[in-house]
C-alpha cells in the first residue's frame, strides 16, 4: 500500500472523528496503534471523558465512521 495514501486516510478518519467534538463541547482523545507488529491493521481507541455524553458520541461516530468506510469514491 502506498504509504502517503495510508498516512491520509488515517488524517481523513481522525479529522471525522474530532469533528463530533463540535456537537458534544467536550474533548476527544483518539490514541492509535497497531494491531500487532508492523501491521497495516491500526486499533483506535476514543476516550470520551464525559459519562453523560457517551452514548450520544458513541452512535455518532458508529454513524460517521461507516458513513467513511462505506464511501464509494
Amino acid at each position: 500500500m502506498n504509504a502517503e495514501v495510508f498516512n491520509e486516510c488515517e488524517r481523513q478518519f481522525i479529522k471525522v472523528i474530532k469533528s463530533t467534538e463540535k456537537y458534544f463541547e467536550d474533548t476527544l482523545q483518539v490514541k492509535i496503534k497497531p494491531r500487532k507488529e508492523g501491521s497495516l491493521i491500526d486499533i483506535f481507541t476514543i476516550a470520551i471523558n464525559n459519562p453523560e455524553i457517551r452514548a450520544s458520541a458513541i452512535a455518532l461516530i458508529t454513524i460517521f465512521a461507516t458513513k467513511f468506510f462505506d464511501a464509494k469514491f
